[in-house]
C-alpha cells in the first residue's frame, strides 16, 4: 500500500497539495474574517447622549413657546455685542412662555453650546432689536464695540439717535426697548428733507422663524404687552405732553428673508436699513394688524400669526411706524393648524 502511495504520478500529487493549500488559505482566511469581527466588536462607540447638542436639544425639548423680556439686560448691547458676529440688538436671554419665578418670569437655562446665552424653541432662529445709536463712534464716554457692525459715519449713514434704543441713561430710564418720536428725524429708512417722512419705520422688533420646524398648517400666537404713549403722556423730561403726531402706531407684518440664522445675527444696524428693501425681503402681509391706540396706559394684544398661509413666511416684524412708545414683553407660541 505504501508503495501504491508512492507511485501515484506528480500530477496528483500536486493537484493534491494545492487542494490542500487552497483549503488551509481559506481557514485562514476565515480566521482573519473572524479575528477582525472580534476587534471590531470590540472597538468603544463615542458616547454623544451628554453632547452639548444633545444637552441643548433635551433642555427645549417639549418647548412651544417662548417669552422675550425686552429689557436691555437680556440683550447683547454696544459696548458688550454678540462674540461671533460682533454686532448688538439681538435676544441672549429667553424666559419660560407661562411659569414664574416669584414675580419674574421664569428663565431658560443656559445654552451647552453656547453658554452667553439661553436655550429657545426650535422654532425660533433670532429675535432681535433695531438700534439707532449704533453708529455711534466709539468713545471714552460712550464705548461702542460693535461700532464696526453699524452703518458708521459716512454721508449716507444715518445720524445716531435714540429713537429707537433701550433706556438706560436718558428718558424715563426704565430700561425697556422705548422708541422717541422726537427724536427720529433722519432715522428712518426713506431718504427725504422732510422730517415727517424721515422718521417714519425706525425702530421694531424682529422674530425669524425656522419653519423646518413646524408644521406646514401650522400657525402661531403672538402676545405682546407694551406702553402706546398719547397726549395724556409727558415727554422725557416732563416738559411738555406729547403730541397727537408722536402718538404711538405700531404695525405687524409678516416677511419673506429666506436669511441663514448666522446672516441674520449679521446685518448691521439699525437693521430696518437694509430691511427696507421690500423686492429682496417682501412682506408676504404687508399689514397684519395695526397697533395704534394711544391710550398712555400699559396694554396687552394678541395677534394670530396665521404662518398657514404661505410656507415661506419667516419672520414676524412689529415695526414703529411713527409715534412714541415702550416695548415691554413679547409672548410667541404654537397655536395650532389651520
Amino acid at each position: 500500500m505504501a508503495k501504491a502511495r508512492r507511485s501515484r504520478n506528480p500530477a496528483q500529487r500536486i493537484r493534491a497539495r494545492t487542494a490542500t493549500a487552497i483549503l488551509a488559505a481559506l481557514l485562514c482566511a476565515s480566521c482573519t474574517v473572524r479575528n477582525s469581527n472580534v476587534q471590531r466588536a470590540q472597538t468603544p462607540v463615542a458616547d454623544t447622549s451628554n453632547s452639548p447638542l444633545e444637552q441643548d436639544k433635551r433642555a427645549i425639548s417639549g418647548l412651544t413657546g417662548v417669552r422675550v423680556v425686552l429689557h436691555a439686560d437680556n440683550f447683547f448691547s454696544l459696548p458688550s455685542p454678540r462674540p461671533d458676529t460682533g454686532c448688538a440688538g439681538d435676544a441672549k436671554a429667553f424666559h419660560h412662555p407661562y411659569s414664574h419665578a416669584g414675580t419674574a418670569p421664569s428663565p431658560l437655562p443656559a445654552s451647552a453650546m453656547d453658554p452667553q446665552m439661553s436655550v429657545l424653541p426650535a422654532f425660533l432662529k433670532n429675535v432681535s432689536v433695531d438700534l439707532t445709536h449704533a453708529n455711534t463712534p466709539d468713545s471714552a464716554g460712550f464705548p461702542n464695540q460693535a461700532y464696526a457692525c453699524s452703518f458708521g459715519s459716512g454721508a449716507s449713514a444715518p445720524p445716531p439717535t435714540d429713537c429707537a434704543t433701550f433706556d438706560t441713561s436718558a428718558g424715563y430710564q426704565t430700561g425697556y426697548y422705548t422708541l422717541y418720536d422726537q427724536v427720529c428725524d433722519g432715522s428712518g429708512p426713506i431718504a427725504s428733507a422732510d422730517p415727517a417722512l424721515s422718521k417714519l419705520l425706525a425702530g421694531g422688533i424682529y422674530f425669524d422663524l425656522d419653519r423646518t420646524a413646524l408644521g406646514e398648517q401650522e400657525n402661531l400666537l403672538l402676545h405682546l404687552t407694551y406702553f402706546p404713549l398719547g397726549t395724556n403722556n409727558v415727554v422725557p423730561g416732563g416738559s411738555r405732553a406729547v403730541t397727537e403726531t408722536e402718538s404711538a402706531r405700531f404695525k405687524v407684518h409678516l416677511i419673506r428673508t429666506g436669511l441663514t440664522a448666522y446672516d441674520l445675527r449679521a446685518a448691521f444696524q439699525p437693521r430696518h436699513f437694509t430691511y427696507a428693501d421690500t423686492d429682496r425681503f417682501p412682506q408676504v402681509v404687508q399689514t397684519l394688524a395695526v397697533l395704534a391706540p394711544p391710550t398712555g396706559q400699559l396694554r396687552q394684544d394678541q395677534i394670530l400669526i396665521p404662518l398657514a398661509q404661505d410656507p415661506a413666511i419667516d419672520r414676524i416684524r412689529v415695526e414703529r411706524y411713527s409715534g412714541s412708545g415702550l416695548l415691554v414683553e413679547a409672548v410667541l407660541h404654537k397655536a395650532g393648524t389651520k
